[in-house]
Formats: structure tokens, sequence, C-alpha cells
């Protein structure tokens, strides 16, 4: 065996010290030393390897990359922590493809954790498409030892998007014997059995959202309390959480809270006051920034996020004690004028694209696969689209030969009221999932909703039925493979053409 060299030694010696310092907490000092450590002897693999993993287990992927591109070839090639390190940076960095190919070259390292290794394998197969691969690396994982809720979160995740229900609660228990005070776990829990009509069982577990780490939710600090839901309460402030589509499912349970307070205030999104208040007489709504919170606080009891009303008033669920009411006087304004600017036509709002920069690509349908929706000759097709959309329509145009009508006076984002209006002016709405689809099936028109297979699907929509108790008047169109719009769109065709 030969003598290290003082460099090595040196080297050695650094990175020992960076050891201490990362176990004390010092960081920034850590990672100084793992430089010193580097430096004093490049061709020593360890702190290479012990500075990328700090920074990426500290969130810091894009350095940690950094520190491994900078690891000599010949360093590199032998060392199968550093290749097992990369493969997880590439997947964190959305490099799913190459990241599978690195990790399938380690299943035979020695030394190599095979159990994380598999779980890793099975989070590429999820994020490319491969879901019976996934799942069948997550029961190998398993099966070689990790035992952990992520792994449990992930595989009940896989399985529903596979529409294999029992699977997937079947390991949710088993994982809720085994952690019960997991918050991630308790939430994805919960979200399952709200995907499964389980209401009152699901809105419970709803409140681990609190506990976890998934959705990176905080709680607002008041000087009242947050209501348990039983006590009596005579002046209830119901704060929203989120967005306007979250929150019209939602306010479809402000009744049941109604009959349990004195009074209620609802502090929303102000786009929804003018909507709310004529459809549920006797609530009052108020602004729902910070500010404004902490000054109603003094004046009422207690508050309840809106999302948690479910349980309490779970036996309200859905839009069925009557639908939004916009003012009558324009809605009959505007759809006379509909009806004498398109004689004769039947009167289709249409949306095809979600903004929500995450969800996008997975809600949306390209103007350009509309085609056989837009050819029916007796229907006006209205856009309901909000954001920009006249790239959209003018290619619509060019296409098929379809003016899709947009009225220059409805702000669909910014005034949702008159986006209400509007709707309501119409004879039937066809939609993607978006604040589009929440407000048309919420005013009890007639809504045909084009939903994703797995992704972007919320928990609200179901699983595969063609309704949902919350939209009474909503009709839903599932995509049975993710991306694929073709036959979706051609079943709400022949639905448009009264074939179905």
């Amino acid at each position: 065996m030969s003598t290290p060299t003082p460099a090595l030694q040196k080297s050695v010696l650094l990175h020992a010290r960076a050891q201490e310092l990362r176990q004390q907490g010092k960081l920034q000092a850590a990672a100084q030393a793992y430089q010193e450590a580097i430096q004093a002897f490049p061709g020593n693999s360890a702190p290479y390897h012990a500075l990328a993993e700090m920074l990426f287990q500290f969130g810091d992927v894009a350095a940690a990359a950094k520190v491994i591109a900078a690891v000599p070839a010949a360093v590199y090639q032998q060392s199968w922590p550093l290749k097992a390190l990369q493969a997880n940076v590439k997947l964190r960095l959305g490099d799913a493809a190459g990241a599978r190919e690195a990790l399938a070259a380690l299943m035979h390292a020695p030394g190599i954790d095979r159990s994380q290794l598999l779980f890793n394998l099975a989070c590429c197969d999820s994020d490319l498409g491969d879901l019976e691969a996934a799942i069948e690396h997550y029961r190998q994982a398993r099966q070689a030892g990790l035992d952990q809720p992520v792994l449990y979160i992930n595989w009940g995740t896989a399985c529903q998007k596979l529409g294999r229900m029992a699977e997937a609660g079947a390991l949710y228990a088993e994982a809720v014997q085994k952690f019960p005070a997991h918050g991630d776990l308790r939430y994805e829990q919960g979200i399952y059995l709200l995907r499964n009509e389980d209401y009152a069982q699901g809105f419970r577990l709803l409140r681990h959202r609190w506990e976890s780490s998934l959705i990176g939710v905080k709680k607002i600090v008041l000087p009242i309390p947050e209501w348990d839901g039983v006590s009596p309460v005579d002046r209830l402030l119901v704060i929203r959480e989120q967005g306007i589509g979250d929150q019209l499912v939602y306010s479809a349970l402000l009744p049941g809270l109604m009959q349990r307070a004195g009074t209620v205030t609802a502090a929303l999104d102000p786009r929804l006051h003018a909507l709310l208040q004529p459809t549920f007489p006797g609530l009052a709504v108020a602004s729902d920034d910070e500010a404004a919170l902490q000054e109603l606080a003094t004046r009422h009891d207690a508050f309840l996020y809106i999302a948690d009303a479910g349980a309490v008033s779970v036996e309200n669920v859905g839009w069925k004690s009557g639908p939004l009411r916009p003012d009558p006087q324009r809605v009959a304004a505007l759809r006379q004028h509909y009806r004498e600017k398109f004689p004769g036509r039947r009167l289709v709002g249409l949306s095809w694209r979600s903004p929500k920069a995450r969800l996008d690509a997975h809600k949306s349908i390209d103007i350009r696969h509309w085609q056989p929706v837009l050819a029916q000759p007796d229907c006006q097709f209205v856009s309901l689209q909000y954001g920009e959309a006249a790239a959209d329509l003018a290619t619509a145009k060019a296409l098929f030969g379809v003016d899709i009508h947009s009225d220059e006076h409805i702000d669909a984002f910014n005034d949702i009221e008159g986006l209400a209006v509007q709707i309501a002016a119409l004879d039937q709405v066809i939609t993607v999932s978006n604040t589009t689809a929440h407000v048309a099936a919420a005013l009890g028109m007639p809504t045909w909703v084009l939903l994703s297979r797995a992704t972007g699907l919320f928990w609200y929509w179901g699983l595969r039925q063609e309704h949902t108790s919350w939209y009474p008047s909503a009709r839903l169109f599932r995509a049975r493979e993710e991306g694929r719009w073709d036959e979706v769109i051609a079943a709400v065709a022949d639905a448009l053409r009264g074939r179905a």
C-alpha cells in the first residue's frame, strides 16, 4: 500500500474538519473547508461529494451541479457516490431521462443503496409518464428495505393516476398505521378520500395541510381563536387561502356555516364580492388582505379557513342551495345583444387554457385541436378565455375559418362579475378546468368540462364519473391518456351535435 502524499493527507484532514463544522451547523465554514480540501488535492473525491451533497440537501441544486461538473473526469469515473448524486441532481433539475439512464448504470455498483436507487428510478419513471414502471420500482424499493412516508405518498399517487384506487387506498392505510403523525401522508390520504367522495373523513384530514411540506401553506396569526366547528360562535370570520376556483368550490359550504353562526363575514377575493352577496343574503364580505384581516379580527369572535368549512358543514356539499346570481338586468341586456348580433344561433362559451404555469401544459388544450367542436354550423362560439387570447383567436380564424367572438367589454380576469354576466347570457359553456369552469358551473349553466387524465385533475372533479357532487349542472369529459385530447374533443363534438 502506497503512503499518502502530504497533499492528500492535508485534504483528508481538511475534509474531516469540514464534516465537523457541518455537524455543528456551521454550513458556510464547512463549505469553505470542503473547498480547501479540494484545492489541497483535487484527486480526492470525498470533499467534492460531501460539498455537493450538502448543497443538494439544503436546496441549492444548481450549486451542487456546478461542484460535480468541476470534478476531474478520472476522479468522477472512479466514484460511484458522485455518480449517484449526479443522477439525483439531474432528477431534481428536471432531466428525468438523463437521471434514469445514470441510475440504471449504477444498479450493480459496489456499496450502492439499492433501495434508494430503486426509489429514485421510480421517481424518474413517474416524471417520464411510465407509471407502471414507477409502481414496480416503488414495490422493489420497499422489498429492498425502504420504508419511508414519501415512498407510500409517491406510490399511492402513481396508483391513483392509473385509476388503481383500491391499491392506493390500501397503501395509504398501511402507511398511516406506520407513520400516524406524518403531516404529508395524512394530507395526501385526505385528498385521496375527497377524490373518492368520502367528504367527512377527507375534510377532517385536509386540516393536515398545515403540517405538510408538499404545499407549503402558512397560517395567518390573528388575535382571535380558530373556530373548532362545534363551540357556539356569534361572529365568524371566514378566510380564503386559494385562488378564485377553489374559493367558489368552498363557497358552496357557506350556507352551512351561516346556519351555525350568528353572523358570517367572508374575507374572500374582492372579485367575488358582487356575486356572493346577492347569492347568500345575510353574508357579509370583506377584503382579504392581511391588514384588513387584522382589523376584522377585532370585530369577530373566531375565524375559519374556508377550506375547513367542509369539516363543519359537509352535509351541504355542492352548489345545491341555489346558483350564483349575477345582475339579472345586465344578463338580459347582454343576452338580447348577442341574440341580435347572432340570430338563430346557439351561443356557446369557450375557454381552452389554464394559465397556471405549473399545470398549464396538462390542463390546457391548444386551439389547433378544437376544429371538430368549432365546425358545428349552428353554434356561435364566444371566447371566455381570460389572459392573452388574440393569437389563439387569429389561429382559429386562419386554420378553420371560424370567428370566435371576443367581447371587448368583458375583462374575464379582473371582472369576475362581468364574466358571470357574460356566461349567464349564453346557452352553454365548454371549457377546460379553470376559473371559467367554476364560475359557469356555480351559475348552474350547462357546463362541459374537459379534464386531464391525472396531472391537474383536482379532487373536486372526482375520478371516473361524468358528474361531480359539487356542480350539478356540469358534465365531465375525461381524457383516457395523459396529454391525449383527440378523443375528448371528438366526444364533445358528438355531444354538441346531439349524438351523445
